[in-house]
């Protein structure tokens, strides 16, 4: 039921911009009918955000990544971009965060990879970057063929100065891209 309420929601969303009010009426009624369905808050968000509603949007966002129930690197200095800078302790965090994953997936606890994305990138716009990044190196490590992902990694150590990472990054999404493209073409 509740995502047929995101569904309704996202649908006035795309018809015309008069329809807010019916947009958070069936984003209240998914979040009613469903609290744990994450996507169902990123869809407010996004709503929020498309209203010019950014700190109404970052809580919103704020309880949707804590219901992914990851832990944000108390020291993130570029640990995903180079894994060989990781001391023991954020070794074996990694690996919790791994086994976590799996075990999610198993369960169906796990949001759907689209929808964790898009978090992702709603994170980025409401400038939680670190929280961005965790969820970006939590789909990596389920799909590393995503250029969006490995782009949207580049995008975000962009948008906190880290220029020298961040080329690293765009030009891996680049080759992912180019490689991806080119296998595709194979397969037609």
């Amino acid at each position: 039921l509740s995502n047929a309420y995101c569904s309704l929601a996202e649908l006035f969303m795309t018809e015309n911009s008069s329809s807010d009010e019916e947009c958070e009426k069936y984003c209240k009624a998914a979040i009613e009918s469903d609290p744990k369905n994450i996507e169902a808050y990123i869809i407010s968000a996004n709503i929020l955000l498309d209203q010019e509603r950014k700190d109404e949007a970052a809580a919103i966002l704020k309880s949707s990544f804590e219901m992914l129930n990851l832990k944000v690197p108390q020291d993130n200095d570029d640990e995903s971009v180079n894994g060989d800078n990781m001391d023991e302790t954020q070794q074996n965090d990694a690996t919790n965060l791994e086994s976590k994953i799996e075990d999610q997936e198993e369960t169906g606890e796990l949001p759907l990879y689209d929808t964790r994305k898009n978090l992702a990138r709603l994170l980025i716009e409401t400038g939680e970057y670190e929280k961005s990044q965790l969820i970006m190196d939590t789909l990596l490590e389920e799909i590393d063929t995503d250029a969006e992902v490995w782009y949207m990694l580049g995008f975000n150590l962009f948008l906190q100065e880290q220029y020298e990472d961040a080329t690293f990054l765009l030009n891996r999404a680049k080759e992912v891209y180019k490689k991806t493209e080119h296998d595709n073409d194979d397969q037609d």
